[in-house]
């Protein structure tokens, strides 16, 4: 079975980028990533160029990046992953 993850982030870079690695061997046969930032405070610099590794490299453009421009909250930010997600069902995690 093939399964989207969404991961909702808000100034948690150091938690995503654990996350992204904890599934590197989970999406071996297919599977979508969906990582939305919630218009974090962070430096998109600090973090945006380790993403595009993600993407190109690991989960080979399976690592979906979306990025608000305005702090939505926890759950617009969630249904917003969900609704971009490209497999379904989509598994839903707090990781917090």
């Amino acid at each position: 079975m093939k399964l989207s993850v969404v991961i909702p982030m808000y100034n948690r870079w150091d938690m995503v980028s654990k996350r992204l690695l904890e599934l590197v061997g989970h999406f071996n046969d297919g599977g979508d990533i969906v990582l939305v930032n919630d218009a974090s405070t962070i430096n998109p610099a600090d973090f945006e160029p380790v993403i595009a590794y993600f993407q190109r490299e690991i989960f080979k453009d399976r690592l979906y990046y979306l990025r608000n421009e305005q702090n939505m909250g926890f759950g617009a930010t969630s249904n917003l992953g969900i609704q971009t997600a490209i497999n379904l069902p989509a598994d839903y995690r707090d990781w917090e």
